[in-house]
């Protein structure tokens, strides 16, 4: 009888779901919507709030038309794509999908984000992001693995959502059979219908119950008390209110519509307190960053008597319906993040909503009764808004969105069918930026030359280079993913990982401000143990790479001398790190995202063959030894602590860029200036004619690197990281220009350094020009190794290859990879010495204005038509190819700022001279060439010697090719075996032991002939 019972109760609950979904106003519609996709490919589906589309028309596509007992008849679409703008989305309707067809999540409904999926090969209806979908595109540009696309929330208007109508436009002409359904709310749905070519529009209306509108706009006294912290004060008032008008019997949740997350959390600590007090409200955060079960608990019914107080940002407007919501509170107010190109800097500003999302939010309140909406803003306010939301395409940087078109294969992005096209100087931006970070190239004409002379039609020739492909494959910020891959080039991809991990996500530290007394003291002082003077990207490293450490230990049996904690139990070690966690400020879901991304990362870092990871005995000795490190540094640190002397330059501060408030340089603004100690140092062993450096001149100075420039309040810099000054810019400017001595260095016509040591600023520029060809070539090198390895893929992958010769055309090219390994070494040990050397002596650094820069060169004339390979005044967005040694490529007068061009990048001697700055800088430089001018074509034959001879290390294979001077005796490669090196210029001898390059870098500073 028992088990009757159970079948019985499950008749019932499924004879109620069959009831809910025909009662849904849907339902009527789904035979037109058949009907329509019968004779058209694409239709739109604009439904209300409630309406069911989001999960009714998935079911109609797959079971397709009834039969007359009014089942389905199976005729329907088998591979169907459902995409949603956000992760949450896609995991809650597939469950409720599953659940209405009576399966298992994961089985013929699944969903698929970054991260996490839940699908098999029997899956038919798929939930995805857009994101997902724009990748697939990428390998599959007429996406064959789906006969149906649902692109649903499509008002919302993201930048993947119009990059993704644009794509399917495109792909409804080369797939007739394909069928698409554009899911819209009743928002400018013309739009949509006219962009397909005026295809049909259903109007679906929504199940909404009566609602009650109240505008509460705020007293003038609160206008008057306003504050950059938003007041509560209203909101608790919402709740006393709610509590005193209607019975604890009477069913109906609150939502309230919020900017941000601050001020979800402004909000929710005084309505926990008020919850806690009247024990009737359940007070419950919603926001995209929660996790995915702190998110479903808005989903969960209260208990009797009991209401849930759901504080949300915009994701509640129409991604997430939730059930038993009464009542709606609405701020009126958004955060939307803008794009400033000519700033490079992203707004996170607060706006007034727009006239739609204000009705969106109020419909909310009508879903499963009568409602009420309370709108903290006047009614004059709301006719004062505008219509519809500006589109997101507008707003962003985009690079990704152009990068990923072209490697699609879009031949030119700025003739893309947008629904509404962004600004062509946006785009036009965005082309130029993907040049400067190499993703893009020009097209070589049929005759091999590349083509010169800029055009109309120039940016139509642009082609996607090999290492634009490794970028579009890595989902991350362009900065980020050339730091992997030249991390991959320097074998250093494991720490690296770590760190472009942790600068990928939101900060997992919680700043000191959520902390208030001796709590703020404890974690600040827990946290000093992990502590990083270099920036906060190694902070977050350290704890990372702490807690992995902390994982992985024996749970039943902790090592107890590894903690310096006396809190550390050898209880459950979960509850240990928990604790661990709480006592540094970290939030353990962030770093387990930041595993999930390192993974990700180092994966298709593998798959383009750019690292294989491997577990050495070296490896471990350096986890061991990064342990031993860290708790050195908290012995020290605790033997050390005192009170520090205040200096002068505690008073320094920036105006107008400002640094976040939780950055470690707040904290300790003296690691960014010059050490006075090693200045005296520095100034001792100079000559006796000087008895101390000139003021502002140092070895030292620092730059602050930093990965994003946001403005809320005011412009702050995100990520830092302080690198030594001088070897950063020598080695990665766009734009070096030098006086006749090099003494005087201008880099990308923004900062100048002025150097004393004629000879070390000479050798500095050297080495440097030296380093950044080998830089190019070994980035050439595996570049075209991972272009061979994705050919030799393709092949096998389709059935070219067979039998033996798979393992064979799967193999690494042996003699690409030695050139590799051997480049790897000579770069490795070459940048070591140079950054240890500290290059160039003591200088100064100052950043130049506007009016500095229009005095700048010899020449500020116009670049020649036709004439290529020129520096101009901007900077080269596409260098030219490293010189052939054999073809004898020579040094060209630049003719738009004056001097030598002797690299790409590198002018010698087109720094208009101080002593004439009295006359026009436009003059023409005289035909004679005196004493300066030999002085400075002497100084740019040398240095280019050394270009040309970093070039000729891979055609030669010879020592003495690229040692300047240095011959080996007997076998002269370079190899790690030679023993003995002649320096032609001294007549010495040099023993080599293993580190050739150390060793000849070590001399050339003390051989006084040479540069």
């Amino acid at each position: 009888m028992f088990f009757d019972f159970l079948q019985k109760q499950k008749l019932t609950k499924i004879i109620k779901l069959q009831r809910d979904q025909a009662a849904l106003p849907m339902a009527a519609y789904r035979v037109p919507l058949l009907n329509h996709l019968s004779t058209h490919q694409v239709i739109v589906v604009a439904g209300d709030t409630g309406c069911g589309k989001s999960t009714q028309v998935p079911q109609y596509l797959h079971n397709g038309d009834l039969d007359s007992n009014d089942q389905p008849c199976g005729r329907g679409y088998k591979r169907i794509a459902v995409t949603q703008p956000r992760r949450i989305a896609c995991i809650s309707l597939a469950s409720r999908v599953s659940t209405e067809l009576l399966n298992e999540c994961g089985s013929k409904v699944g969903y698929q984000v970054r991260f996490e999926r839940s699908r098999t090969k029997a899956t038919q209806i798929l939930f995805l992001t857009e994101g997902l979908l724009l990748r697939q595109m990428q390998l599959d540009p007429f996406l064959k693995e789906y006969d149906a696309l649902v692109l649903d929330e499509v008002h919302e208007r993201h930048w993947q959502t119009d990059c993704l109508l644009g794509l399917v436009k495109c792909l409804v002409a080369a797939r007739p059979e394909l069928r698409v359904v554009l899911m819209s709310a009743t928002i400018n749905v013309k739009l949509f219908s006219s962009f397909f070519g005026n295809c049909p529009i259903l109007e679906v209306p929504g199940r909404l119950f009566p609602i009650d509108l109240k505008y509460i706009p705020p007293t003038p006294s609160e206008i008057a008390q306003s504050s950059d912290r938003l007041d509560p004060s209203p909101y608790i008032r919402l709740l006393q209110r709610i509590d005193a008008k209607y019975l604890a019997t009477e069913r109906g949740d609150l939502l309230v519509f919020l900017p941000g997350m601050a001020e979800i959390q402004a909000v929710m600590e005084p309505a926990k307190a008020y919850a806690e007090q009247t024990k009737r409200w359940i007070i419950l955060p919603l926001h995209s960053t929660l996790s995915a079960r702190d998110q479903e608990k808005v989903f969960h019914v209260a208990p009797d008597g009991v209401r849930k107080c759901v504080l949300s940002t915009n994701i509640a407007e129409t991604s997430l319906t939730i059930d038993g919501i009464r009542f709606v509170a609405d701020s009126g107010r958004v955060k939307e993040l803008s794009w400033d190109a000519t700033a490079r800097m992203r707004r996170l500003k607060e706006f007034p909503v727009s006239k739609a999302s204000a009705d969106q939010r109020k419909g909310r309140a009508g879903r499963t009764g009568p409602g009420v909406c309370y709108r903290f803003y006047t009614q004059e306010d709301y006719e004062e808004f505008e219509r519809f939301s500006t589109p997101e395409i507008r707003r962003v940087p985009l690079e990704t969105l152009a990068l990923q078109m072209m490697v699609m294969g879009l031949p030119d992005v700025t003739r893309f069918p947008f629904i509404e096209p962004p600004e062509s100087k946006s785009l036009e931006e965005a082309l130029e930026r993907l040049q400067s970070h190499g993703a893009l190239a020009r097209q070589d004409n049929n005759d091999g030359s590349r083509s010169s002379a800029p055009s109309p039609n120039e940016k139509t020739m642009l082609t996607v280079t090999p290492l634009g492909r490794l970028l579009a494959d890595l989902p991350v910020e362009f900065s980020l993913g050339r730091m992997l891959i030249m991390a991959s080039l320097l074998g250093l991809v494991e720490p690296v990982l770590s760190l472009v991990a942790g600068m990928s996500v939101q900060n997992p530290l919680t700043p000191a401000t959520a902390f208030t007394g001796t709590e703020r003291l404890r974690r600040t002082e827990s946290l000093a143990d992990y502590e990083s003077d270099h920036g906060d990207a190694f902070t977050v490293m350290r704890v990372f790479d702490e807690w992995l450490r902390l994982k992985s230990e024996d749970v039943t049996q902790p090592k107890q001398e590894s903690h310096s904690d006396p809190q550390w139990s050898r209880g459950d070690n979960r509850t240990n790190i928990r604790r661990w966690c709480r006592r540094i400020g970290a939030q353990e879901q962030r770093l387990h995202e930041m595993v999930r991304l390192r993974n990700q990362f180092s994966q298709l870092l593998r798959d383009a063959g750019l690292w294989a990871e491997r577990i050495t005995q070296q490896t471990k000795v350096v986890q061991k030894r990064s342990v031993e490190l860290n708790r050195a540094r908290r012995t020290e640190r605790m033997r050390t602590k005192r009170r520090r002397l205040l200096t002068l330059q505690d008073n320094d501060a920036k105006g107008f860029v400002t640094l976040n408030p939780n950055d470690v340089f707040v904290r300790h603004p003296d690691v960014l200036f010059p050490d006075p100690k090693l200045r005296e140092k520095t100034a001792s062993i100079r000559d006796s004619s000087s008895d101390s450096l000139p003021s502002g001149y140092a070895c030292d100075h620092q730059l602050l690197m930093y990965l994003d420039l946001m403005e809320t309040t005011k412009p702050f810099l995100v990520s830092t990281i302080r690198v030594p000054a001088l070897p950063t810019l020598l080695l990665y400017c766009r734009e070096i220009d030098t006086n006749s001595t090099a003494t005087r260095l201008v880099f990308d016509s923004w900062l100048e350094v002025r150097l004393i040591d004629i000879e070390a600023s000479q050798r500095a520029l050297a080495t440097a020009v030296w380093l950044r060809t080998i830089m190019d070539r070994l980035m050439e090198l595996r570049l075209q190794e991972c272009a061979q390895k994705r050919e030799r893929q393709v092949a096998v992958d389709s059935g070219d290859v067979e039998g033996d010769q798979k393992s064979e055309r799967l193999d690494v090219n042996p003699e690409l990879e030695r050139r590799c390994r051997r480049l790897r070494r000579i770069l490795a040990e070459g940048l070591a010495a140079f950054l240890a050397a500290s290059p160039g002596g003591p200088h100064t650094i100052k950043r130049l204005l506007a009016a500095d820069v229009k005095q700048l060169f010899r020449k500020m004339l116009p670049e020649p038509p036709g004439h290529f390979g020129v520096c101009s005044n901007k900077p080269t967005s596409n260098p030219p190819p490293l010189p052939n040694p054999e073809s004898g490529s020579k040094i060209e007068m630049n003719m738009s700022k004056g001097g030598y061009r002797v690299t790409c990048y590198l002018s010698i001697d087109s720094l208009f001279p101080e002593s004439q700055h009295t006359k026009q800088p436009d003059m023409p430089i005289p035909d004679e060439v005196d004493d300066e001018s030999n002085d400075s074509l002497d100084l740019a034959e040398r240095i280019h010697r050394q270009f040309v001879n970093a070039c000729e290390i891979e055609v030669t294979e010879k020592l003495v090719e690229h040692t300047h001077g240095f011959s080996g005796e007997g076998d002269t490669e370079l190899d790690s075996d030679a023993d003995k090196v002649h320096c032609d210029k001294c007549g010495k001898t040099l023993l080599t032991h293993g580190s050739l390059q150390t060793v000849l870098l070590r001399h050339r500073r003390e051989c006084s002939s040479e540069v």
